[in-house]
């Protein structure tokens, strides 16, 4: 099983099982979220969530969760989408988007079609081009959660 798509293959239901993301739910119901992190091959960029779930049920809490960027330059160009825990597109939320050196982009928990998520892991995944034609990719898990 490859997971680093270097084929530039990203609709062929890549699998993200195994050891790629778990998570469990305790008695007090917080969700933990147990992943193996993704840096960037160049160290140049860093992205991450400010949150380990997102609960669109529009609450008021954790309805959206951002993926937080830094880069060391601005310029980037940028391919995030969201996929399911079986590698199905769920969401494209940037597509050859030019990045500053810092900033954020929201994910509402909705796929394509505006409807909510799945409940489930999911993987949010970055790839982005530097100046210099330098590509990096982060694979960032989120879990898509709803009251029980």
């Amino acid at each position: 099983m490859s997971d680093d798509f270097s084929d530039g293959d990203f609709n062929s239901n890549p699998s993200w099982g195994g050891d790629t993301a778990q998570f469990e739910i305790t008695a007090t119901k917080q969700l933990r979220l147990n992943a193996q992190d993704y840096q960037s091959s160049s160290g140049s960029a860093e992205f991450s969530l400010d949150a380990e779930y997102v609960s669109p049920d529009n609450d008021g809490y954790q309805d959206v969760v951002n993926i937080n960027y830094l880069l060391n330059e601005p310029g980037h160009v940028a391919a995030i989408n969201v996929y399911s825990d079986n590698g199905v597109l769920v969401r494209a939320l940037a597509s050859n988007q030019i990045l500053g050196n810092t900033g954020n982009i929201t994910w509402d928990g909705t796929n394509d079609l505006g409807e909510k998520a799945r409940t489930g892991i999911h993987i949010i995944l970055v790839e982005t081009f530097d100046l210099d034609g330098n590509k990096a990719q982060f694979r960032l898990p989120i879990v898509v959660a709803t009251r029980l």
